[in-house]
């Protein structure tokens, strides 16, 4: 093993050493466990399932997120000044 030095706050040392206690471990040992655990599941991490369940048909989507996503919005804006319009006459034709 390779002894490596670590700062604590004291609440967390004072918790640490009663969890440790409690559990009839020392606390190198305890530290280890949980560090254990920890890099484990981060080298276990995987991509959400619902990851590349679709393709756009575009291979090259991810090059031009900026590009294609401004087109969305400006589509938006278009169709809510026609919106905008229409409901504009709409009223003056009431009145």
């Amino acid at each position: 093993m390779k002894r490596t030095t670590i700062y604590l706050d004291e609440l967390l040392d004072r918790n640490l050493a009663q969890l440790a206690h409690r559990q009839e471990r020392s606390k190198a040992e305890l530290i280890r466990d949980v560090l254990g655990h920890y890099v484990d599941q981060q080298e276990t991490k995987t991509v959400p399932d619902w990851v590349g369940m679709v393709s756009s048909g575009q291979g090259d989507l991810a090059e031009r997120a900026e590009e294609v996503l401004g087109e969305l919005l400006e589509q938006d804006y278009e169709r809510m000044l026609e919106h905008a319009a229409k409901t504009k006459i709409d009223s003056q034709e009431v009145t």
